[in-house]
């Protein structure tokens, strides 16, 4: 960013330009932590026949809102690395899932922190989601455009865990990603705004099955398998009372074979290097992962000194946070269905060990961050899963070329934008002090350069050019 004196006139102008990744950078550099995915989701009635554990797939809303709820819609993020859907006690309160709505029974959700806490189980209810793209002017959903699932048992946070401060987040679980299929755009980010809480997301479509024509096929192709394996399906497991109903034991989760709480792993290996070191393993997709995770055990293959890290993060659990060691490796990739492997430079990993579904200690956690610069198409419902990921998406380089008095209060602006965006705007403001900018002017052809003709200016006005 640069301010710049545009004297004669008194017009003070405020260039700002995104970067762009030089010509021939053959592999991404990604930050350290990427976005956070978040959906609109409501809760309702919808529930199956008594013996009907399995959870069903519904095209907008079905059934009603609770009797006690005070609100239609909360935010959550979209976790592919969660093993069940999950409500805050905020939440839980808002969208009435309470009382004769929480069954009696408790699983264990457990943090990077170590620490394990018991949450109630929810009778089995239609959870509805939709990207916040797709929110009305007054922040409210559109039913007809929602994609949910019924019967499903999800976890609620308790008022004694909330009391002694342990705020488990809402969330949209890996059981939704093997239903329908995702079209997440790191380059639509949108802002939302509900009950007075903004929050922003890239732009997130849902689809209605695997074979939905409308899912766009994208450069690179990384294939994923459920673990632990089996043929998955949504369900949960219960027990019959003495009044013949069944009661959740066990929360909606992927089940599969034998277990329970599949996530959606890389089918090929991850491959880390640093120096001439090498290290390699399967890893989970956690979308609700802003960071990128190796194992100690990984790390030492790099040969990492975890004592000595070139940076330290800190990582939120259920109750503390842990400080972590991190580093930037020299590189990682994982091949590829089609088109060429897919490839990061200079890549920042955090070391830390975290509990695999499968037992044990996880290999790894590929996070939002190493997605941050892609479009990418999560499709958990296809007979064999992929996560489709674009190329590093291109930022246009964007510049005020000159400034033309036309008047007392008036000017010609010429912008220079490569490649050219769909949208750009001229935003102003009197006082950078306030953070008040307005736009005053917008293209939406893709023309590489053109001209902004603004009228009444001050004496003293900020430029900026915006690109979405």
């Amino acid at each position: 960013m640069l301010i710049v004196n545009a004297r004669p006139f008194p017009l003070w102008i405020f260039l700002a330009s995104l970067m762009v990744l030089p010509n021939g950078l053959s592999a991404e550099v990604p930050p350290l932590e990427g976005p956070l995915m978040r959906v609109a989701i409501k809760v309702t009635n919808q529930r199956s026949g008594e013996f009907d554990w399995f959870a069903s797939p519904l095209t907008g809303v079905s059934g009603s809102a609770l009797p006690g709820a005070i609100t239609n819609v909360a935010f959550a993020l979209l976790d592919s690395g969660a093993a069940t859907h999950l409500l805050s006690y905020p939440d839980a309160l808002g969208l009435g899932v309470q009382g004769s709505y929480l069954s009696g029974n408790t699983f264990v959700v457990s943090g990077v922190d170590g620490v394990s806490v018991d949450v109630d189980i929810s009778m089995p209810v239609g959870f509805f989601v939709e990207g916040l793209q797709n929110l009305n002017t007054n922040g409210n959903p559109q039913p007809s455009l929602m994609f949910g699932q019924g019967n499903f048992a999800g976890g609620v946070n308790s008022a004694d865990n909330y009391d002694a401060g342990i705020d488990t987040p809402t969330v949209i679980g890996a059981p939704f990603l093997l239903f329908f299929p995702a079209y997440i755009r790191n380059s639509q980010p949108v802002q939302s705004s509900v009950l007075g809480k903004i929050v922003s997301s890239p732009s997130i479509t849902f689809y209605d099955g695997p074979a939905n024509p409308q899912i766009p096929t994208l450069a690179h192709r990384i294939y994923l398998e459920t673990r632990p394996t089996g043929s998955p399906a949504v369900g949960y497991l219960g027990e019959v009372n003495d009044d013949f109903e069944v009661i959740p034991s066990i929360p909606s989760v992927i089940l599969a074979g034998l277990g329970g709480g599949s996530l959606f792993f890389t089918a090929s290996a991850m491959t880390f290097r640093e120096g001439t070191n090498s290290s390699s393993g399967k890893v989970v997709v956690d979308t609700g992962a802003q960071a990128t995770l190796i194992s100690e055990v990984a790390a030492a293959e790099l040969g990492l000194n975890v004592q000595n890290p070139e940076f330290e993060i800190e990582v939120q659990g259920l109750v503390n946070t842990v400080t972590a060691p991190g580093f930037y490796v020299d590189s990682a990739s994982i091949p590829a269905g089609f088109g060429s492997p897919v490839s990061w430079s200079h890549i920042p990993v955090v070391v830390l060990n975290v509990g695999s579904p499968e037992g044990g200690t996880l290999y790894g956690i590929l996070g939002s961050n190493l997605t941050a610069a892609r479009d990418m198409v999560f499709n958990g419902a296809a007979s064999t899963p992929y996560l489709d990921v674009t190329d590093p998406i291109v930022l246009p380089r964007i510049r005020i070329t000159t400034i033309r008095s036309t008047g007392p209060n008036s000017a010609e602006i010429d912008w220079y934008a490569e490649p050219a965006p769909p949208v750009l705007y001229l935003e102003t403001c009197t006082n950078l002090a306030l953070v008040d900018w307005k736009s005053v002017a917008t293209n939406t052809l893709s023309t590489i350069n053109g001209t902004f003709s603004v009228t009444g200016l001050g004496s003293r006005n900020f430029f900026r050019l915006q690109a979405p």
